[in-house]
């Protein structure tokens, strides 16, 4: 699940070099660097530079959480769990010159405690992939809606 939010007023237009905090996850320092590398190839990828004097900063933090319920057995009074787990990494971008948050992603994704190296490559991939795919924020074209008010026999 992805949510986005952003300021709707800020010209995106304005933002086009980047540059990370210092991140501090949950995540080991070999891991932070790979979401990292991996925001960085995506935002290049669309355009983006990377800059010591950058106009945005890039921030991201990473949660576990079980999400589930647990039962007990009329029968024989044995409990069990059906817990899943879930990962969920946060995506802010903030202004460099006022610190102002401008937008968010949050991707919440289904995970398991242990898995490879190559899997967590391509799951972390996935994630970031699915977090900036909404950036920057298309804006709306209105003018089919117009043209169709103004077209429209009702108003003629």
């Amino acid at each position: 699940m992805t949510y986005v939010d952003y300021d709707e007023k800020v010209d995106f237009t304005e933002y086009s070099s980047f540059n990370f905090y210092a991140t501090e996850t949950i995540l080991n320092p070999a891991e932070e660097d790979i979401l990292m590398l991996l925001i960085e190839n995506n935002l290049r990828s669309k355009g983006f530079n990377s800059s010591t004097f950058s106009k945005f900063s890039v921030d991201f933090y990473v949660e576990f959480f079980e999400v589930g319920n647990s039962a007990v057995s009329a029968n024989d009074n044995s409990s069990f769990s059906n817990n899943v787990n879930y990962m969920s990494i946060t995506i802010n971008f903030s202004d460099t010159l006022t610190n102002e948050l401008f937008w968010q992603a949050v991707v919440e994704r289904r995970t398991t405690r242990y898995i490879s190296k190559e899997k967590k490559f391509k799951y972390f991939r996935e994630l970031v992939n699915e977090a900036l795919e909404q950036y920057p924020p298309k804006e709306e074209d209105n003018s089919e809606v117009n043209g169709d008010l103004v077209n429209n026999d009702i108003y003629k």
